[in-house]
């Protein structure tokens, strides 16, 4: 199967959804299909910069044969399907505040989470540091959904074949253990909120350096 993977971003996990992908072209029938959920992202992001979620390596997998394993074509979200509006992205992160380093279908229920959706986009940012919900360095776990809706969508390919997808689709790759695992690193540069605590001993010093440069002239 062909995948996108971004440059200086790495493969992080593949899923996929069977659906039925009924082409326009008379010749081609019907036609079955996998709807894939990959994400690809740094291994490692600084507290205090952004973070980016990509999900080009998601999209659609056909072929001609309804009883295939593999697949002959692949359109991924990012160069190979015209139009993203009927499709969602939800990345859930979740913090690994246990320090296990794995996460299993039971820690899911109860680690820290939050859930960022994106529609109609495939690579999106969030923020991390202070006042966001990547805010401390540590061990995070990425897991990426991918919704087409409504239940019969129109795509476009670029190869300027078309079709339906039945049923709409719906994959989870935070449904297999296979999550992508994220590693926080302490700032290099303090973020403005940790400088403006620094601020009162700035001033302090700074204002001391001002008396004794006074006292040495009062001397002379």
């Amino acid at each position: 199967m062909k995948k996108y993977l971004a440059p200086v971003l790495k493969f992080a996990a593949a899923a996929s959804l069977a659906v039925a992908f009924v082409s326009n072209s008379a010749s081609a029938g019907y036609i079955i299909g996998h709807i894939n959920a990959e994400e690809s992202l740094s291994d490692t992001v600084e507290l205090g910069t952004e973070l980016t979620l990509n999900a080009c390596g998601s999209g659609l997998a056909t072929s001609l044969n309804l009883d295939a394993v593999s697949y002959d074509s692949y359109y991924d979200v990012c160069g190979g399907i015209n139009n993203l509006a009927n499709f969602t992205f939800n990345w859930t992160v979740y913090f690994d505040s246990n320090n296990n380093g794995t996460l299993d279908n039971i820690e899911r229920y109860v680690l820290p989470k939050i859930v960022y959706t994106v529609a109609g986009v495939a690579i999106s940012t969030v923020e991390t540091g202070i006042s966001n919900y990547i805010s401390t360095v540590g061990t995070y776990f990425v897991g990426l959904n991918v919704t087409v809706n409504p239940d019969s969508t129109e795509l476009f390919l670029y190869d300027g074949n078309s079709g339906f997808i039945e049923g709409g689709a719906n994959y989870n790759s935070d449904s297999t253990p296979d999550l992508f695992s994220l590693t926080v690193t302490p700032s290099s540069v303090p973020e403005p909120a940790a400088a403006f605590l620094l601020l009162p001993g700035l001033i302090f010093m700074a204002r001391r350096q001002q008396r004794r440069r006074a006292t040495a002239r009062s001397a002379a």
